[in-house]
C-alpha cells in the first residue's frame, strides 16, 4: 500500500497535495483500484488524449465504459448535449471547461474552469494547458536563452477562430511594420496555404506571438499565452485584462495588451522591444510565474479535486429538467458575489441580491463592460421574466431556452427590479 492510500484503498487527497512530486510514481506500484469511465461532448471524445483522464490514470487504473449504470465518472466538455441523456441520470459529471464558459452546476456536479469563483467542492479554477507539458516548458521558459534567439524572424500567429476584432486587428495593423508568419486557419500566409502541424516549433522560429484570447474575461487564460511561453518567444497577450496583476503571471515576461490606451501605442512598444536586444532579452530571461511552484501546485490541486469526486464525490442532480431555477439563480449570483465582493464597483451586487430573494419575478442580466464569460443557461420553470445581454429580450418562462448570457460584469439591477 503507497502513501497515497488508506486501509480501504482511497486516494489521499491531502497527502497528494503536500507531499512529494514523486507521489504519483509510488501509487504505480501499488494495487489500483479500477474505475470506468467515459469521455463525452468534447472536441474529439478521444479517450487516449484527455487531460483528465491522463490525472485519473495515475492513481487508478483505468477502464473506457459505455454502459452508463457502470460508470464512475462521466468527463464532459462544453461540445455537445449527449450528457443531457436520461441514461446518465445518475452518473456523476465533471465538466471541463477550455472555453470562455461558466458551468452551470445544475447540470453538472463538478467543474474546471477559467472563472475565480468558490462553489462547495464542486469547483476549481484551472487553465487546463497548465496540466500537460506546455505547462512544465512554460515554468522554465527562462532557461537557456541565448543571444541568437533576437535574431529569430519577427512574429507569429496561429488563429482558426476568425471572429475576434481585437486579434484581428492588431495582425492586421503589426504587419504593416513587418511581416508576420501565420500558420492557423485563418489568415494564412505560408507558401503552402496549410495550418502548421508543429505549433511549437513554428512559435519558436519568431521573437513574438500574437497570444490574443478569442473574448476578454477575468480568469479566461487559454493555451495561447501558455504555448508561447513554451515556446521561448514573448507574448502579445489579450484577454484577462487582470493577468499580471493577479499575483500568478510575471508582467515582465510579456507584453499586455491591456497596459495601452490603444492599439497605436502597443504597437509602438512592441517595436522599441523589437529594435532593442538587451530589452527583448531580458524579457526572454524573465519567468513567466511569480511563484515558480505554482504550475506543480495547481496541477496537484486538480488532481486532490478529480480524485475526490472518484472518492467522495455526489450526484447532486438526477433530474436536471425540472430541478433547476432557483437553485441556479441563486448559485449564479452567489459566486459571482464572491468573485466580485473585493471590488467596489461591484458592492451594489449585495442590494441586488436582496431585492432578487424577495422577488423571484425579474431577474436582470445586464453585459456593463464587454463581452466576457459566458454560460449555456436552459429554461425557467420560476422565473416569468428573463433579460439578458444589456435589454437584449424577454424570454418566455414557457419555453425552453439555449442562449448565451454575457455575465462576466454582471449587475443585477435593483431599480429595474422594483418595476415588477
Amino acid at each position: 500500500m503507497s502513501d497515497l492510500e488508506n486501509k480501504e484503498g482511497k486516494v489521499d487527497r491531502q497527502v497528494k497535495i503536500d507531499g512529494e512530486t514523486k507521489a504519483g510514481e509510488e501509487v504505480k506500484n501499488s494495487k489500483k483500484r479500477l474505475i470506468r469511465l467515459r469521455v463525452l461532448d468534447w472536441w474529439n471524445n478521444n479517450f487516449e488524449d484527455n487531460c483528465a483522464v491522463d490525472i485519473l490514470k495515475r492513481f487508478y487504473e483505468v477502464e473506457e465504459c459505455f454502459e452508463p449504470e457502470k460508470l464512475d465518472l462521466l468527463i464532459c466538455s462544453v461540445f455537445g448535449v449527449e450528457h443531457q441523456r436520461d441514461e446518465y441520470r445518475d452518473v456523476k459529471k465533471l465538466l471541463v471547461i477550455g472555453e470562455h464558459i461558466t458551468p452551470d452546476f445544475n447540470e453538472f456536479d463538478y467543474a474546471i474552469g477559467f472563472d475565480y469563483i468558490t462553489f462547495d467542492k464542486r469547483y476549481v479554477q484551472c487553465t487546463i494547458s497548465l496540466l500537460g507539458e506546455s505547462g512544465l516548458l512554460a515554468n522554465k521558459k527562462h532557461e537557456g536563452i541565448t543571444e541568437d534567439m533576437f535574431d529569430r524572424k519577427f512574429a507569429s500567429f496561429v488563429v482558426s477562430n476568425k471572429c475576434a476584432n481585437e486579434r484581428n486587428s492588431l495582425f492586421t495593423n503589426l504587419s504593416k511594420y513587418k511581416p508576420i508568419l501565420s500558420g492557423g486557419k485563418f489568415a494564412n500566409n505560408l507558401p503552402n496555404k496549410k495550418p502548421v502541424v508543429d505549433k511549437m516549433g513554428f512559435l519558436k522560429a519568431t521573437k513574438f506571438n500574437i497570444a490574443y484570447e478569442n473574448t476578454s474575461g477575468h480568469g479566461y487564460i487559454t493555451e495561447k499565452i501558455i504555448d508561447a511561453f513554451s515556446a521561448k518567444t514573448v507574448p502579445i497577450y489579450w484577454g484577462d485584462p487582470y493577468i499580471g496583476k493577479d499575483g500568478i503571471y510575471n508582467p515582465k515576461s510579456f507584453i499586455n495588451a491591456h497596459d495601452f490606451q490603444n492599439e497605436a501605442s502597443l504597437i509602438e512598444y512592441i517595436k522599441e522591444v523589437d529594435n532593442n536586444k538587451d530589452l527583448y532579452l531580458s524579457m526572454l530571461k524573465e519567468p513567466a510565474f511569480l511563484d515558480p511552484n505554482y504550475v506543480i501546485n495547481k496541477k496537484r490541486e486538480v488532481e486532490a479535486f478529480i480524485c475526490g469526486i472518484i472518492e467522495e464525490g455526489e450526484v447532486y442532480f438526477k433530474d436536471w429538467y425540472n430541478a433547476r431555477q432557483d437553485y441556479f439563480l441563486k448559485n449564479l449570483v452567489d459566486i459571482r458575489l464572491s468573485e466580485y465582493n473585493n471590488f467596489v464597483e461591484y458592492r451594489r451586487l449585495i442590494n441586488g441580491y436582496e431585492k432578487l430573494k424577495q422577488n423571484k419575478k425579474a431577474f436582470m442580466l445586464f453585459n456593463m463592460a464587454f463581452n466576457s464569460t459566458r454560460v449555456l443557461y436552459r429554461g425557467a420553470s420560476k422565473v416569468k421574466r428573463l433579460f439578458f445581454g444589456g435589454g437584449g429580450g424577454e424570454i418566455s418562462h414557457k419555453k425552453m431556452i439555449l442562449t448565451t448570457l454575457q455575465i462576466d460584469s454582471m449587475q443585477i439591477d435593483s431599480i429595474n427590479l422594483d418595476f415588477f
